[in-house]
């Protein structure tokens, strides 16, 4: 009886070893989570969160990214149809047309399709509903193949002219609509950028006036939740040089090769993928005031893993 009860119970626990999932290990990849937004490495000294109390979900999904079978090559194509471009000697990668102009931002690889068009005079007010589907369809008909969704907390209102500045939606002549691959509702980012994905501008008569995007497109494939780790021990990631600096913004050019104090005051959560690794995992991103290698007084952006990751 006791040598059945021992098989039996050896069958179940094989059975459940095959049905439970083998954890997935995050590798670190310095090239990714220890660079600044200008592929150089800065050094982190005397780094606190001073924002208010944040809660992160016990555990979080990661992924795997593959790539879509859209390219940049095919979307050029269509653009230089429909839109009339031609390309331009200097700069490099600038297309002109007599209604848009295509441009690509170095050193972020990002491309921006903007209007040659002067801006509206309508007095009335852009509808986000009416914008997004304007968005929605551009999408659809020229990468019908992504999954994207609006990023709703981040559209923003703006006024219209050579400076717009934001307004609130019933003044608004202008809309910004970031769309992003999600996973439960949570944006992913490409590796260390700051920009979402896919990016609007639309006026009140529904022209887009500028779509920007990265010339990378990819499919998700859940794999399984992991433990994310606090807010505390993210610090101490961040002073121990594992953390990217995506933003910056000073009143004179600063030295960002080394932060020698920060007081960071604000915190979110975000995916991101990892163009080495393939995974696509939680980050914290953290904003607030800073002290760079010069003694000036900076604000920057950081981003963190929100898991932990395995060194190799």
């Amino acid at each position: 009886m006791f040598i059945a009860l021992a098989i039996v119970l050896l069958v179940i626990s094989a059975i459940l070893t095959v049905l439970s999932p083998k954890s997935v290990s995050i590798p670190e990849t310095p090239s990714y989570t220890q660079t600044n937004l200008y592929d150089e490495v800065t050094t982190f000294q005397n780094i606190q969160y001073v924002g208010k109390d944040f809660s992160i979900a016990p555990a979080m999904m990661v992924a795997t990214m593959t790539s879509s079978s859209l390219t940049f090559d095919s979307i050029l194509t269509q653009f230089v149809n429909d839109f009339q471009l031609r390309a331009l000697p200097i700069p490099p990668d600038t297309w002109n047309g007599p209604d848009y102009s295509l441009s690509k931002t170095a050193p972020l690889n990002y491309y921006n399709l903007t209007t040659n068009r002067p801006a509206s005079s309508s007095a009335k007010a852009v509808r986000v509903n009416q914008a997004t589907q304007t968005a929605a369809s551009f999408l659809q008909k020229y990468l019908p193949s992504i999954q994207v969704q609006l990023v709703e907390s981040k559209v923003n209102y703006f006024s219209d002219g050579y400076e717009p500045t934001r307004t609130t939606p019933e003044n608004a002549r202008v809309i910004f609509l970031p769309f992003s691959y999600q996973i439960d509702g949570t944006p992913v980012f490409y590796n260390n950028q700051r920009e979402y994905p896919f990016e609007f501008v639309i006026d009140s008569d529904l022209h887009i006036r500028k779509f920007s995007f990265y010339p990378l497109f990819i499919q998700l494939q859940l794999l399984q939740k992991q433990k994310t780790i606090s807010i505390n021990q993210a610090v101490i990631h961040i002073n121990q040089g594992k953390a990217s600096l995506i933003g910056e913004r000073s009143t004179n050019i600063g030295d960002i090769s080394q932060i020698t104090s920060a007081q960071l005051s604000e915190v979110s959560v975000e995916y991101r993928s990892d163009p080495q690794s393939k995974y696509v995992y939680p980050f914290y991103r953290f904003s607030g005031d800073a002290t760079d290698a010069n003694g000036q007084k900076i604000h920057v952006e950081l981003i963190t893993p929100a898991i932990q990751t395995i060194s190799q």
